[in-house]
């Protein structure tokens, strides 16, 4: 999120970041912030895993979560 916000504020595109993770900078004033309206909008979640080894299972917990949260409702 951090080099997304670093793109933003070098003019060089937008994000939607979620809230919390840019509460810091909108309480300073950078950068510009506005709300979504309709409609509804969605953004992929991306999860990265080791490519070499096993990754711990907590990342396996999350992952399945992950998969399970962003079926079709």
């Amino acid at each position: 999120m951090r080099v997304q916000m670093q793109f933003v504020l070098a003019g060089r595109g937008w994000t939607v970041p979620p809230g919390v993770g840019i509460a810091a900078d909108l309480a300073a004033g950078t950068p510009s912030a506005a709300p979504l309206a309709g409609p509804d909008a969605w953004r992929p979640i991306v999860l990265a895993t080791p490519s070499s080894g096993r990754a711990p299972p907590a990342v396996d917990v999350v992952a399945r979560e992950l998969v399970r949260g962003s079926a079709p409702r």
